[in-house]
């Protein structure tokens, strides 16, 4: 209804929206390039929801992995690729993971709610990276963005495109994360951290450790998303970084019910939707048309999920 309100035939639309992201060479390129941060972001929320931590600040982990890593682009630039890189990639791992961590001793030691804390602090990140940005980082032709990094801090491009190896990043950890969470005693213990806590300590698991050391991991995630971003499109921090890629996040891991393999596949679907949107805007539907069919489809998922969780808990087959 919304498009023939605008005056656009739906089904030529519709069928760009899904299917558009493999046109071509460039649209796959464009559907890597956004595939990488949500496959980043998603595995942030899905580490920190296995304990049960509703990591709501993983844009602000996000921000402050791309902060880190800019910040040891803009310094070290001298230094050659096969340095500057692994550096950044550090650089970003350590500047996400010590700003979740903030959150996470907060509700560990003062029981603060962690819904809170994170989101709030997703603003202070940004505020912070703003501050640089605008003010001792502001690149010489005085716009509010730094000057250009060094091509040694440059990701590899894929197909001569704007995809970049980061998406290996995002393939890598899913599967790491698979085999760690069924395959070892770490795994175990976060599983029964997440599932029943009282359990846990009753069967000599340190809870807090356990949590702080997943809240680590979940910023340390989000922080190499954020360095991917910077190093892989932008080369250089300016205020357009922060897109909602956590927040998105959330509702992918959600969706996969925090299944690293199963994130992979849901931010796959939901990087088509994201640049068959793109697309349709070159045939006229207007920008705020297409992020209402988004919306509305993702709304649609959610309701599918949660509809069909209340038909099987009421319906499932019971033990004679």
């Amino acid at each position: 209804m919304l498009l023939l309100a605008v005056g656009v035939n739906p089904l030529p639309i519709y069928a760009r929206l899904l299917f558009g992201a493999f046109e071509n060479r460039y649209w796959v390129s464009e559907l890597i390039l956004k595939i990488t941060p949500l496959l980043l972001c998603s595995l942030a929320v899905t580490l920190a929801l296995r304990v049960k931590f509703w990591n709501i600040g993983v844009e602000g982990q996000f921000c402050m992995g791309a902060w880190t890593a800019g910040g040891l682009a803009i310094a070290f630039g001298w230094l050659p690729k096969y340095l500057l890189l692994p550096l950044m990639a550090l650089g970003g791992i350590v500047g996400g993971s010590l700003w979740g961590a903030i959150p996470a001793v907060l509700k560990v030691k003062l029981k603060v709610n962690e819904i809170i804390t994170t989101l709030l602090m997703n603003y202070i990140a940004e505020q912070w990276l703003y501050h640089f940005i605008y003010g001792k980082w502001k690149g010489s032709d005085g716009f509010p963005y730094t000057n250009n990094f060094s091509e040694a801090a440059y990701l590899p491009a894929l197909f001569g495109q704007r995809a970049h190896v980061g998406i290996f990043f995002g393939v890598i950890i899913s599967v790491v994360l698979y085999f760690v969470f069924k395959k070892t005693r770490f795994g175990y213990r976060i599983k029964v951290v997440g599932e029943n806590i009282k359990a846990a300590r009753y069967g000599g698991i340190n809870v807090g450790l356990v949590t702080l050391t997943v809240m680590l991991l979940s910023g340390g995630v989000a922080g190499l998303a954020g360095m991917s971003d910077v190093a892989g499109i932008h080369h250089r921090l300016n205020p357009n970084i922060l897109t909602g890629y956590g927040y998105t996040g959330i509702i992918i891991a959600w969706l996969s019910k925090s299944n690293p393999l199963q994130v992979l596949i849901a931010s796959f679907l939901f990087g088509i939707l994201i640049v068959g949107g793109d697309i349709v805007q070159v045939y006229q539907v207007p920008n705020a048309i297409v992020r209402i069919l988004q919306g509305t489809i993702f709304l649609s998922v959610l309701a599918a999920e949660s509809i069909g969780r209340k038909i099987w808990t009421t319906h499932r087959p019971t033990n004679p």
